[in-house]
């Protein structure tokens, strides 16, 4: 039963990989660089974690600006 559990699981997020690879590729062809600038910013899987390191970087450089 465990065995068949891992195999579904297994299955599932190769699947669901794979889709988001394939929705990306479309992505890439319909918005061009836009897109890929988009990716560096944004993780694939998980947006939110990468957004506040980016807030948290973004605050750093306008404080350092601002002390200039």
């Amino acid at each position: 039963r465990r065995q068949r559990q891992m195999c579904i699981r297994d299955r599932c997020t190769a699947y669901i990989v794979l889709g988001i690879k394939l929705e990306e590729k479309d992505l890439e062809k319909e918005f061009g660089d836009d897109y890929r600038d988009y990716k560096k910013q944004v993780p694939m899987l998980i947006p939110s974690l990468r957004s506040k390191e980016m807030k948290a970087e973004k605050l750093l450089v306008v404080k350092e600006g601002a002390s200039s």
